[in-house]
């Protein structure tokens, strides 16, 4: 059984991923899985619902996990960029969760930062990783995401929202570069 504490993190923080194999010590991982991990329209349709139900909180992350007994969990822990779950990985169907915008105090970061969470952010890959379970989140800009692994690359397909039905995505893809984060702390 693998239990894993980890983050949904999205902004620039960047997240520390470690999984425990019963007997045996952390080991970290970072390969793309090898199967390939599709939301189904029943997922859809159950995300878009779990989504519906969430507080309308614009300052701090929301997810659930949706384990394939079809109970939800919920997670320790949320913050402005990201949410922190215990649980076993092997055992997650697919996880919901919410970008917000980003709370920087300086104007200029926070809106390239809050730009990119319409994208997934550091960490988002992880469930496809760990539990092949797919990953769906609700932008600032209320489009819904959902990451997913195909045929050997990341896929993300728009489930409600903007015009981008599906596009390739890789980790850190969406992730503000230092030149564009210093362009920013100059315009403060």
């Amino acid at each position: 059984m693998r239990m894993a504490v980890f983050l949904l993190v999205t902004g620039i923080v960047f997240a520390s991923v470690h999984f425990k194999v019963l007997g045996s010590e952390d080991k970290p991982r970072a390969s793309a899985p090898l199967p390939n991990v599709i939301a189904t329209a029943a997922m859809d349709q159950q995300a878009l619902t779990i989504l519906a139900g969430f507080s309308p909180n614009r300052r701090e992350e929301q997810a659930r996990a949706v384990m394939c007994d079809g109970t939800q969990v919920s997670p320790t822990r949320c913050n402005n960029h990201s949410c922190t779950f215990e649980l076993d990985t092997s055992q997650v169907k697919f996880v919901v969760h919410t970008h917000v915008k980003c709370n920087n105090p300086n104007k200029a970061v926070a809106r390239l930062i809050t730009k990119s969470r319409e994208l997934p952010g550091p960490g988002d890959h992880v469930f496809l990783e760990l539990g092949q379970a797919p990953n769906y989140f609700k932008t600032p800009k209320g489009n819904v995401r959902v990451l997913e692994y195909r045929d050997g690359a990341y896929r993300l397909r728009t489930v409600t929202g903007d015009g981008a039905l599906e596009r390739q995505w890789q980790p850190f893809a969406g992730e503000p570069s230092i030149s564009e984060i210093n362009r920013a702390l100059r315009q403060s």
